[in-house]
């Protein structure tokens, strides 16, 4: 409806009800009563399109009281339930229960007044009543809620099986399982649900879903079982790896995944795993982990691969310019890096040159972290000398 209608229909409303007291007064009840009754429909119909339920349960209400038509009680009912608005009920509960007893619609309206006065028994009598006279899923869904609601967690599980072993589990059904499950705290239970959903629908996030749930259990054989056994990406469990500082095994499975796919990303990683893991650095992982950087670095193109392997190259004493070239390539990409910056002072110094050494690193905003409080420290004394 446009705005013009809409400011009308507002506009109207302010003395609508001045004028339907003024029709009876004159006498032109049944001629004006048709216009109320039109104009309490469009009002109705308007608010409904504008989402403002309370007017459009208001409006509807009118219309039975006029009327005496149960469809308008049913629409006044059911605007009332979606804006929250119970003080229908408390003034029409006698009729709403009567036209309940022959309109399911009406009934399921009913139990959330029910639970939220009190009335649980009626709330539930109710809602067996409706899944009795149809097993509807609309119907399954309001008795699930209400054996969840009071804590019947077996029952509601055994009626969802029941109901999905007959007709496939949909995603609002295994929804409810699954929300039945975490009501239990049941990480198994709910990890199996969730496998249904993403066997059904291919949706990664149940999937996503599934491991967050096995990480929340800290059962990490479990977790690689199951990377091992589905189609999850391998790249989320080399994350997982780096994030609990398992550098072995992110390193293991980043290059295995490397040898399959040839992704240079993929060989870089695991060229940083190889190096952490490793305590020692010896020469041989060392040849190691630059072989891997030199195959990859340059493809990936990515600062913080050029900064790690320019750095390595320079405290290593492995190959100081080439270590700075890196280190410069980085800077190019992110030129106010402190890191980056601190990686160059340390390729100066280590070529020699403390003064310009000193002077990047006299521009640095992040001083307090170790490696670079070890670097200022050393240059200071280089400078000294």
């Amino acid at each position: 409806m446009s705005r013009y209608i809409s400011f009308i229909v507002g506009f109207l409303l302010l003395f609508s009800s001045c004028s339907a007291k003024e029709s009876v007064v004159k006498g032109n009840v049944v001629k004006n009563q048709k216009e109320n009754l039109d104009f309490y429909y469009m009002v109705g119909l308007d608010c409904e399109y504008n989402k403002d339920f309370v007017c459009s349960k208001d409006m509807f209400f009118r219309l039975y009281k006029l009327t005496k038509q149960e469809r308008f009680l049913k629409k006044a009912v059911r605007f009332a339930i979606v804006s929250g608005d119970y003080k229908l009920f408390e003034k029409e509960l006698g009729n709403i229960e009567k036209l309940a007893k022959k309109d399911s619609e009406i009934a399921s309206y009913l139990v959330p007044y029910y639970v939220r006065v009190g009335e649980r028994k009626k709330a539930e009598d109710i809602t067996k009543r409706l899944y009795k006279n149809s097993d509807s899923e609309k119907n399954l869904e309001l008795l699930v809620a209400m054996y969840i609601d009071n804590k019947q967690y077996k029952k509601a599980e055994e009626l969802v099986n029941s109901y999905i072993d007959e007709h496939g589990c949909s995603t609002k059904l295994c929804g409810e399982l699954l929300l039945i499950k975490s009501k239990q705290n049941d990480i198994k239970g709910s990890i199996r649900v969730l496998q249904r959903l993403y066997d059904a629908t291919k949706n990664r996030e149940f999937q996503n879903e599934i491991i967050k749930l096995y990480l929340l259990s800290n059962n990490m054989k479990d977790l690689e079982s199951y990377f091992a056994f589905s189609d999850a990406p391998k790249t989320i469990l080399i994350d997982i790896y780096v994030s609990k500082k398992m550098y072995k095994k992110a390193e293991k499975l980043a290059f295995s995944e490397y040898q399959k796919s040839k992704n240079p990303l993929l060989l870089a990683n695991s060229a940083v795993y190889l190096y952490e893991s490793s305590y020692k650095k010896n020469h041989k992982v060392l040849n190691e982990v630059i072989r891997r950087f030199e195959k990859s670095v340059d493809k990936v193109q990515d600062p913080m691969f050029y900064n790690y392997y320019g750095y390595l190259l320079i405290d290593h004493n492995k190959d100081i310019k080439k270590g700075i070239k890196y280190v410069k390539k980085a800077l190019k990409l992110e030129p106010k890096s402190d890191y980056y910056l601190d990686s160059l002072a340390w390729g100066y110094y280590k070529s020699g040159d403390c003064k310009r050494a000193d002077e990047i690193l006299k521009k640095l905003k992040e001083k307090n972290q170790e490696d670079i409080k070890k670097h200022i420290k050393k240059v200071k004394e280089c400078l000294k000398r």
